[in-house]
């Protein structure tokens, strides 16, 4: 089990963490989800995609808990 980093009160949020939470890739309607959750392979690719970014720029203690293993189960 994997802490997760984004747990409330969100006003006790370092800035780091609201900076990685606000460039965490957003679907069609601007709601972030986790891949598995769309509807189509696709869009399921390039959302991972969007993450496989985002997890590049950001460190892994600020990596939602379940990023990684998806990460791991679904390599390019």
């Amino acid at each position: 089990y994997r802490f997760n980093p984004y747990t409330t009160p969100v006003d006790r949020w370092t800035d780091d963490k609201v900076a990685a939470r606000r460039d965490m890739p957003t679907n069609g309607h601007g709601h972030i989800v986790q891949p598995r959750y769309l509807a189509r392979d696709t869009e399921v690719q390039a959302h991972t995609a969007r993450w496989r970014e985002w997890s590049r720029r950001w460190p892994s203690n600020l990596w939602p808990a379940w990023l990684q293993g998806w990460l791991e189960a679904n390599p390019t």
